[in-house]
């Protein structure tokens, strides 16, 4: 025989155990079925538009920027850059790469890349900016340097194995959609425990689960910076970073 005594941090250990279970089972189960509808909308959408053959008109694209924000990400960039300017988008387009500093290896595979793609280009935060959010700033000199209305925006340490990414997200633009967001899958470094890979990237697709499933239901809050678009001229119209260059996060 033995006995279980209930002391207060049991009690409050037991409920937040109970409290996470029930919204694993009910709240969580409600966003992952938001999301996987839309994902399905999205891909009969997708589908439709290749059989009428709207993807290779023109005219149903508009003209993008994408805009990659790179910190010292120069081996990334020699696979990620091609993936971007190799798309299959039927409009005019442009890569605009803002390096944070004046990094040489950057600049190095910049000025490779700039002999085989005529619409690859590069800019650069000076190094001396140091009170003011610095990915903010690049980000707003990137926007400054676009010659497009869209802006689609990644950084310079991802990868995009799709051809149709550029596609998919300027296909939802309309003339009453100024942003449109896209999700990024997390990947975690080879380094870390297999417990704590599957921990942080649960962690990381149950946020991005809740914060989709809310965009989707018309009350979005937030977006993720390695796959947003949005229109330069809103951007503009709100004074852009002005009420919070000096913050480094949000």
């Amino acid at each position: 025989m033995f006995e279980i005594y209930l002391t207060p941090i049991i009690i409050t250990l037991l409920s937040v155990l109970v409290i996470s279970a029930l919204y694993l089972l009910f709240g969580f189960r409600h966003y992952v079925s938001s999301v996987s509808r839309q994902v399905a909308a999205d891909n009969e959408r997708s589908l439709n538009y290749a059989d009428s053959g709207s993807t290779t008109d023109a005219a149903g694209y508009p003209p993008v920027s994408v805009i990659v924000y790179s910190e010292d990400d120069a081996s990334n960039l020699e696979i990620l850059l091609p993936q971007i300017l190799e798309q299959d988008y039927p409009a005019p387009f442009e890569v605009i790469v803002v390096n944070d500093g004046a990094i040489s290896s950057t600049k190095d595979v910049i000025a490779r890349l700039e002999q085989r793609y005529y619409n690859l280009y590069m800019t650069f935060t000076p190094q001396e900016s140091r009170s003011l959010s610095r990915k903010k700033l690049a980000v707003t000199l990137g926007i400054k340097a676009a010659k497009y209305n869209v802006l689609v925006h990644t950084t310079g340490n991802c990868q995009i194995p799709s051809g149709q990414w550029l596609k998919r997200m300027a296909s939802h633009f309309s003339p009453s959609t100024d942003i449109v967001l896209g999700y990024a899958i997390p990947a975690v470094s080879d380094g870390v425990d297999e417990p704590w890979k599957r921990l942080h990237s649960f962690d990381r697709v149950r946020s991005d689960v809740e914060w989709l499933s809310w965009a989707i239901a018309g009350r979005p809050y937030r977006g993720d910076g390695c796959n947003i678009a949005y229109r330069r001229e809103m951007f503009f119209r709100n004074k852009g970073f002005s009420r919070s260059l000096d913050l480094k996060y949000g």
